[in-house]
């Protein structure tokens, strides 16, 4: 029996195949353009049990290829376009010349041959077989992820209680884009059993928001479901199974509402924990930040104490906090990560930028583009800032904004792209300004918008501000609102002159010891060992080697993982990281150079939720691998270690940038996780007119700068996925040593992951304890004593 014309659900023919077990069914994938069938596969009870909808492979007068949106090639298990090639691709369509140049292409593998653009998306299997995943056209995006609605609907039906399923996507409650998922059971079912059993296979932002159940599905005249008919029903949703404590006040209203804005979550109750949710310190400053907005404060440091909302909203205050809102134009003193950078960089200093490249999913508006910029330099005063060289050193100064960014828009084509982005990265002055350049580039059929700034007035989370602060102004502009945005938080300026008051208190002089002994363990770390020596190592021989998690490991790691032992993202993937290069180099001590965000409080009242500047922190740190054979324990080496900084490494940069009263060589390894990236792109529907792009952004960094690390290590979460990069020099290290050490890298994190997402009961660690001094073992030792008096 040979099946065609659609998808086909192995699934539904368990019980005739039951029935009929000497018969032969046979898939078989087909396309008119391509004289109808294209690919054929033999259904055993195998594939009716796993229930994936497997296509085959081609049959012997085809060939098949399955390409990203480039038209590269993708590996294995990866989601690309199926292009057809061979005996049987048509010529093309009778009177349609420009469908025919779209759909019909010339084959980049092989000469003279042409391809069919399917439209189909496939995935190849480790087998060779294909594996159908849907059609192009029918792939949503919601709050900025690309999903199979195909996909998802073949894991639900692969459900033990689910008899049939189809899927919508339409705006809910909060006027936001939900996936519905309508079902027929067959026996009772809860959310929670949906839930339950869907997010050990599929990443949060894959599962449906609202589950409804059905005792029929409605079909069409040729008997296919019909999804019109599906959105005039009711919804009848299940019962969740869960406790669901809705707000019971404003505050708990205000929290609930901005916390499923920024962790992109949906039906969040005051229950529910901020970090199993993806919560981390970035998204803490983020909800301070949106909670000013509607007129009340926090202390950043309160939601990463009271992760609930019913706990934290008792923390909330009224803000009244006054900032003034006029533009900050003076000299400014140094802080201690710019004094960091001219004391490591004496020539080159103007080349040595942050930058975001965005794809848009429309055409741009230059106008809209245009009055977006001005509004946010002239509101950000760090935008506004140029530097000055003196006999005394260097200073900052604050400029008004006239003429204080650049832009320009500009008609494109690939010859031209790369070395027009170079260009455009290398010619910021430090002294004369602007620091802050855009750029408008029309290329290939889409617009895409260049930014690009000086690292000394910007950083990660100042890029999201800008971000956020842009699709807002962008948005309002395209539909005729005034350009507005929230009142300013105390200014970079403001920041300094804090932190050089605190320079003289007495917590940074009990912090002074801590360092030190940082210091006296970093004599027994081992160097690494490099495969080749060089006497200077410079930025234009960096080459960056890369691994990425895919969505659902991702999703465990910022939302199940650190249950257990109350870790954070660092605490895993620094664990990870000692693994790796205990495997490669043999090295079990190590010091790290590790970045944070440095928006800490530290001294008054100074709020710098919304702030733009370079506030990062740059610390020592050292690292023992003490368990080898036990990630768990190693984990908690870890945690242990990282938890106890104090203020998280701000004292650091004071003593020895400020006080100058440490003196210590850079660690020869540099670690920073840039957090999650995505929604700061979002309009108020959660819908996007940008996306992050992987395009080509020009050289951020002068090839001629002094590089201050053998290695850097850092991560980030873009659309869903985390990403890991280690840059190195390749005068230093052969491309093969970094591979084995990102493979490394890579294995002990997932393992770490899957270890820690299987285990739900929750332990303390010493560092969890106002009595804070005990070892590990003793504190297992006085619990078992409590629990055996007990």
């Amino acid at each position: 029996m040979i099946f065609g014309g659609e998808s086909l659900t192995p699934m539904k023919l368990k019980d005739w195949k039951s029935r009929y077990p000497q018969t032969r069914l046979i898939n078989m994938y087909g396309i008119t353009e391509t004289t109808v069938f294209v690919t054929y596969k033999e259904i055993h009870d195998i594939d009716i049990e796993l229930n994936i909808s497997n296509i085959g492979t081609t049959i012997p007068t085809l060939s098949g290829y399955v390409l990203d949106q480039n038209q590269q090639l993708v590996p294995i298990g990866i989601i690309g376009e199926l292009y057809v090639g061979g005996l049987g691709v048509g010529r093309g369509y009778l009177n349609k010349e420009e469908l025919t140049r779209q759909k019909f292409i010339e084959n980049p593998f092989a000469k003279g041959e042409r391809l069919y653009r399917s439209g189909d998306l496939v995935r190849i299997l480790a087998n060779g077989d294909m594996q159908y995943e849907g059609r192009i056209d029918e792939q949503v995006k919601i709050r900025g992820f690309r999903i199979e609605l195909g996909e998802i609907e073949s894991v639900i039906l692969s459900l033990p209680k689910v008899k049939e399923v189809a899927l919508l996507v339409k705006e809910d409650a909060l006027q936001q884009k939900s996936i519905f998922a309508y079902v027929i059971t067959r026996s009772s079912v809860t959310v929670a059993y949906f839930r339950n059993a869907l997010s050990s296979i599929l990443p949060e932002y894959m599962i449906p928001s609202s589950f409804i159940e059905l005792k029929t599905m409605p079909l069409t005249v040729n008997g296919k479901i019909d999804k019109k008919a599906l959105y005039s029903l009711g919804t009848n949703i299940t019962d969740t199974g869960v406790e669901y404590a809705a707000p019971t006040n404003e505050i708990e209203e205000k929290l609930v509402l901005i916390w499923q804005k920024i962790l992109e979550k949906q039906e969040i109750g005051i229950k529910d924990n901020f970090f199993h949710l993806g919560g981390d310190s970035i998204k803490s400053i983020q909800i301070a930040s949106r909670l000013i907005q509607e007129g009340y404060s926090i202390n950043i440091q309160d939601i990463m104490k009271y992760p609930t909302i019913e706990t934290l909203s008792k923390c909330v205050v009224k803000h009244t906090v006054s900032v003034n809102q006029d533009q900050i134009e003076q000299e400014i003193n140094l802080s201690p990560i710019q004094s960091w950078f001219f004391e490591n960089n004496t020539s080159q200093y103007s080349h040595f930028n942050q930058s975001i490249i965005l794809k848009s999913n429309a055409p741009v508006s230059e106008e809209a583009v245009r009055a977006a910029l001005q509004m946010i330099v002239r509101h950000h005063d760090a935008l506004r800032i140029v530097f000055k060289k003196s006999d005394e050193g260097w200073m900052q100064e604050n400029k008004g904004d006239e003429s204080h960014y650049f832009f320009e828009s500009k008609t494109i084509n690939n010859e031209e792209y790369d070395a027009y982005c170079d260009e455009f990265q290398s010619t910021i002055n430090l002294e004369k300004g602007p620091l802050f350049k855009a750029a408008l580039l029309r290329k290939d059929e889409s617009d895409y918008l260049l930014f690009a700034c000086h690292h000394l007035v910007v950083d990660g989370v100042s890029w999201r501000i800008i971000l956020e602060d842009f699709s807002t102004l962008y948005n309002q502009y395209l539909n005729n609102i005034e350009l507005k945005l929230p009142l300013k938080t105390n200014s970079y300026a403001e920041w300094v002159d804090d932190l050089l008051q605190f320079s003289n208190s007495s917590v940074i002089e009990k912090q002074e010891n801590y360092w030190l002994d940082i210091k006296s363990k970093g004599d027994f770390a081992q160097k690494l060992p490099l495969d080749k020596e060089t006497k200077i190592s410079r930025f234009e021989d960096t080459e960056v080697c890369s691994v990425q998690l895919n969505a659902n490991m991702t999703d465990l790691l910022i939302t199940k993982c650190n249950t257990v032992y109350n870790t954070s993202i660092d605490d895993v993937l620094i664990t990870a990281l000692s693994f790796a290069l205990n495997d490669v180099f043999n090295i079990t001590k190590t010091t790290l150079n590790l970045e944070g965000h440095g928006r800490e409080p530290i001294h008054n009242n100074i709020d710098i939720t919304r702030t733009v500047g370079w506030f990062t922190t740059l610390y020592p740190t050292y690292i023992a691998l003490k368990h080898p054979e036990n990630n768990i324990n190693q984990l908690i080496e870890v945690k242990e270690t990282l938890h106890r900084i104090p203020n998280k490494g701000v004292g650091f940069g004071i003593l020895k940038y400020v006080l100058k009263s440490i003196k210590m060589d850079s660690p020869q390894i540099t670690y920073n996780y840039l957090g999650t990236f995505g929604n700061e792109i979002n309009d108020q529907k959660g819908e996007n007119n940008f996306e992050y792009s992987n395009q080509y952004k020009g050289q951020i960094v002068s090839p001629n700068m002094i590089r201050h690390s053998l290695l850097d290590v850092s991560g980030l979460i873009a659309n869903g996925k985390l990403t890991i990069d280690i840059g190195y020099d390749k005068n230093q290290f052969f491309e093969e040593t970094i591979e084995k050490l990102i493979t490394s890298y890579k294995k002990h994190l997932e393992k770490l992951v899957l270890d820690l997402s299987s285990n739900q009961e929750k332990e303390l660690t010493p560092v969890d304890l106002t009595y804070n001094k005990l070892s590990m073992e003793q504190l297992k030792k006085l619990q078992e004593s409590l629990f055996n008096n007990n």
